[in-house]
């Protein structure tokens, strides 16, 4: 409907906001780019695939797991 596309809409736009204030203004969300969100309530998965921003919502909060992969460095 309208009213959900409008909402997705500002969904979109409040996490992208959220995206700037954590990386800065010239970030640009580029292709291939995933990113999560913890909102009060769920948490979003944001991503980029051919040209098209994709979203996932999952009601469940994450499970914590106390291990570290070396993929990343803190």
């Amino acid at each position: 409907t309208e009213r959900s596309r409008k909402m997705n809409k500002d969904l979109i736009n409040i996490l992208l906001d959220a995206y700037e204030k954590e990386y800065g203004e010239d970030v640009k969300f580029s292709e291939g780019d995933v990113q999560i969100f913890e909102l009060n309530d769920c948490m979003i998965i944001l991503s980029l695939e051919d040209r098209t921003l994709k979203t996932q919502i999952i009601g469940d909060k994450p499970i914590k797991v106390d291990y570290e992969t070396g993929f990343f460095q803190n």
